[in-house]
């Protein structure tokens, strides 16, 4: 079955679809590395955001007694104390707003209750495992070694030295500008908006799919 050296395809199928949709009932929220990456390319801004959102939970107790004392202020002492009537929600509290909004953005809202954004350290641990994963099974395998050699492919298309890096370096940017106006890779989008039926995911899948083959067809008329 595995005469290739690779799965068939059924069953690779079948194990992304578990990883990706057990990704989103587990940690409820779908899978994607891009933004993850993302917020280690601007580490000032995420540290400022961790900063503020400390806080705003250390002053929440402060900022509900100034509006108590505004509300008592302007409409007596009575509206204060009035406690709220059986049945009625309480107002969400400034702590409650990072649920609201994993809640809004996560997974459908069909995985799970809302989570919280996970810590940059969570996320460094996360990108981290994908790596050390991947070499794991190359060295249990026996079939990997440091090598800049990109193939015969790449070498006969733009060439080696320091013209085929400056292609890499450039299409590097080009991945992740196209990340950033896309919302998203083209593997979160192919599994985990695809798997929950997201149209504007179905709709990236497409255009990038037809954009590969193009381009493919393209190269392929270059070197025959």
């Amino acid at each position: 079955m595995l005469t290739s050296g690779h799965w068939p395809w059924w069953l690779g199928a079948a194990s992304l679809a578990v990883v990706t949709v057990g990704s989103c009932i587990v940690a409820r929220r779908p899978l994607g590395v891009s933004g993850i990456v993302g917020r280690f390319v601007d580490l000032r801004a995420e540290f400022e955001s961790e900063r503020r959102r400390r806080a705003m939970e250390e002053n929440e107790a402060a900022l509900e007694a100034m509006l108590l004392a505004a509300t008592a202020e302007a409409f007596g002492p009575a509206a204060v104390a009035q406690e709220p009537t059986a049945g009625a929600r309480a107002l969400p509290t400034i702590s409650d707003a990072p649920r609201a909004v994993a809640s809004s953005r996560g997974c459908g809202n069909a995985c799970g209750s809302a989570a919280e954004r996970p810590t940059l350290a969570a996320h460094a641990v996360f990108l981290f495992a994908i790596v050390a994963g991947g070499l794991a099974v190359q060295l249990a395998r026996g079939a990997w070694r440091p090598t800049l050699d990109m193939g015969p492919t790449f070498a006969a298309l733009f060439g080696t030295g320091g013209w085929a890096a400056a292609v890499l370096g450039v299409g590097g940017v080009l991945v992740g500008l196209g990340t950033t106006l896309s919302g998203g890779c083209s593997t979160g989008h192919g599994l985990s908006g695809c798997s929950r039926l997201q149209p504007a995911s179905v709709a990236a899948t497409v255009t990038f799919m037809a954009a590969g083959m193009a381009v493919s067809a393209l190269l392929e008329g270059v070197l025959s």
